[in-house]
């Protein structure tokens, strides 16, 4: 009934709370409520007339703002309307719950999955022993319409007292409370002052009393995947274009990090808390969000969370605009989860993220739904890309994330089941047109880069593109481990090592990347030790990456653990793709008849792959007519691996060969310069 009063004395002052808690409720000594913390409360415009209803005066400077704790937030909040008298009555009905039961009255592991169950599930029952007056009020208190809830506090604060004097005959056990001890009163209300004359000065010196100014820097991030609220599985598409998207923009922060799309998608529908998920990405905020569609019009809900303690909400707001301004949305949302962040933006990041890119309806619709199906990484999904592209050009051809698009669908075919000599330079005309209507894209910058680097073997020019792809995004995981190991045709392995060591921080749960860094160790720095321990670390994240298998058995072989290398190598080949490795085991642990054996195997229409691997298992035992044979197949094939030759262990019974130095010549390596 006190807690009922005091909101009933602040909205008759024309005051709502927005953020009423069982956090900013204090029980005095004397056994009296006091209602804490209005920093998030607003002042609404017609106070005189004591109007419950009036309009908050932020509502027409802030649009769409949220404010406010997601347990305690009333659907009409959640949905980004402004709040009123009755959204604090709400916010009294969950604590009511909360006190009459122990639980809350909605439930969910996250952000997303709490505001879905606020707005559409019903409350969890009261339990049996909760009388049935005060259930009733409850009820009322947690109606989703808020015109079906008590108007005012005072009606509440009526209806608990008519309760109570209808059960003023049921005698109940008196409350036993531990006695208070002196010392800790004394102390506790010494914080209170202390922290009171805090904030009086910092008032006094002109600052906000804002809890959030006192706010860490959040210099890492993860946007977990947007949740769908349309109720209809067929917008998937347009709320995983979106999160995407607004992955892309925030990567561009370089004073941000910002952990990959392939790293945050395991936790899609999270069940962890969040302290967990942040503790495995390595993040120091979370974001979450929600994609809501009504016709032409995409609603996008996002909240920034402090994974520590209580996992306190930081910034909550409401984004709503038509679907071929859905990308100029994500760059308004990604500066203002930037500013929120307190990272340093820079005015060309600032100008990039707020200009002008709408595209049409049409075409930016047919690019999610290219989108979606890129990220299944299937042929059927390339194809299924490769149509819608093609078709939005048709509608729009000046649409630079198109061509993009395309770039990486040949891309992906040349370094799979297409044709390399076809699909590749696609990829490269669509990234060159991509670039040419929009130079500061990163992604196409990047596939530029690795045509060269691994295709064309250009490598001079391959430096320049991977140096300006990461200028671009410096969270392209991929763009900084193919830059780590042009660091290594240079040389510059202390470089390489910290290059693929910031892939593994942006991308923190993908394999490949230790699984890299292991190769290179094993290749370049001879460090054994660390080539073992980062291929674990690989498959300590994925326990079936069979080429983490392989390299872990390359590293066991070159430290002379035999045994302990064919047994690794033997899981790796479980996968044919990558039977290669038990060979060259072989061949390294000086087991020449196994590998001879394995290289007959291999040699029976062997893929480019096999290949390569054909000569470095003939190169290890010092048969050096096959190795050449093998090797100059994978020069004519253009296979990736040959600009590294030099590095390549296995060659090294080859390097005073005329035809091996006139290789090297060729292609110019090792690379002595910079460019």
């Amino acid at each position: 009934m006190q807690l009922a009063d005091a909101l009933d004395h602040a909205h008759k002052g024309g005051i709502v709370h927005r953020d009423l808690k069982p956090g900013n409720v204090m029980v005095t000594p004397e056994d009296r409520l006091k209602v804490l913390d209005f920093g998030l409360a607003k002042r609404m415009l017609d106070a005189e007339s004591n109007d419950p209803h009036a309009t908050t005066e932020d509502q027409l400077s802030r649009p769409g703002d949220l404010a406010g704790t997601p347990a305690y937030m009333a659907p009409e909040q959640l949905r980004g309307y402004p709040a009123d008298a009755r959204s604090d009555i709400w916010a009294l009905g969950v604590m009511l719950h909360e006190m009459a039961t122990g639980t809350r009255p909605f439930r969910g592991r996250t952000s997303a999955e709490l505001a879905s169950a606020i707005l559409n599930d019903t409350p969890v029952p009261a339990a049996a022993g909760v009388p049935s007056g005060l259930a009733t009020v409850i009820q009322k208190c947690l109606a989703k319409d808020p015109e079906q809830r008590y108007q005012q506090a005072a009606e509440v604060s009526a209806a608990l007292r008519e309760m109570t004097a209808d059960a003023g005959n049921v005698t109940r056990p008196p409350i036993r409370l531990r006695p208070r001890r002196p010392w800790v009163l004394a102390a506790a209300a010494a914080i209170v002052l202390v922290i009171a004359m805090g904030i009086m000065f910092y008032r006094q010196r002109g600052g906000s009393p804002e809890p959030s100014m006192a706010r860490a820097v959040i210099d890492s991030v993860a946007v977990l995947p947007l949740a769908n609220l349309s109720g209809d599985p067929e917008q998937d598409y347009l709320v995983d274009g979106i999160h995407a998207s607004l992955l892309g923009e925030l990567a561009t922060i370089k004073a941000l990090r910002v952990i990959s799309r392939t790293s945050v998608l395991p936790f899609k529908g999270n069940q962890k808390p969040l302290a967990t998920v942040a503790r495995e990405l390595n993040a120091n905020g979370v974001v979450e969000g929600s994609v809501t569609r009504a016709g032409d019009h995409v609603r996008v809900q996002v909240q920034l969370i402090s994974p520590r303690g209580d996992e306190r909400l930081l910034f909550s707001n409401t984004y709503e605009r038509e679907i071929g301004d859905a990308l100029r949305l994500n760059g308004d949302i990604a500066l203002a989860l930037a500013r929120e962040m307190k990272v340093d933006v820079t005015s060309a990041e600032d100008g990039r993220l707020t200009r002008s890119r709408g595209y049409s309806r049409e075409s930016y619709e047919t690019y999610l739904r290219a989108v979606h199906s890129l990220n299944q990484m299937t042929e059927e999904g390339f194809q299924d890309a490769l149509g819608h592209l093609h078709a939005a050009i048709d509608k729009d051809p000046a649409n630079p994330l198109l061509y993009s698009g395309l770039a990486f669908v040949y891309s992906q075919r040349a370094h799979g089941p297409g044709d390399p000599r076809e699909d590749f330079p696609r990829a490269k005309a669509a990234a060159q047109r991509a670039l040419k209507l929009d130079p500061t894209l990163a992604d196409p910058q990047h596939i530029l880069a690795r045509i060269k680097l691994y295709w064309e073997w250009d490598l001079k020019a391959a430096g320049e593109d991977l140096r300006r792809s990461v200028e671009l995004n410096p969270n392209l995981a991929a763009a900084h481990a193919d830059y780590a190991w042009w660091l290594v045709l240079a040389r510059r392995y202390d470089e390489a090592i910290a290059e693929m060591g910031r892939a593994q921080a942006i991308d923190p749960l993908d394999p490949t990347w230790p699984t890299w860094e292991a190769w290179i160790h094993v290749w370049s720095t001879k460090n054994y030790d660390e080539g073992v321990r980062q291929a674990r670390k690989a498959l300590s994240l994925k326990p079936d990456f069979h080429l983490g298998w392989v390299v872990l058995g390359y590293a066991q072989a070159s430290k002379g653990l035999y045994r302990e290398a064919v047994e690794s190598g033997s899981r790796g080949a479980q996968n044919p793709e990558f039977r290669f490795g038990l060979g060259l085991i072989h061949a390294i642990g000086g087991n020449q008849a196994e590998a001879r054996r394995a290289a007959a195997e291999l040699a029976v229409n062997p893929s480019p792959m096999d290949v390569w691997f054909l000569a470095e298992i003939y190169g290890s035992i010092g048969e050096r007519a096959e190795a050449f044979k093998w090797l100059a197949r994978s020069v004519e094939q253009r296979f990736s691996f040959v600009p590294w030759i030099l590095e390549t262990p296995s060659f090294r019974s080859l390097g005073d060969h005329p035809r091996f130095q006139e290789m090297i010549r060729k292609l110019g390596v090792p690379l002595t310069t910079e460019s």
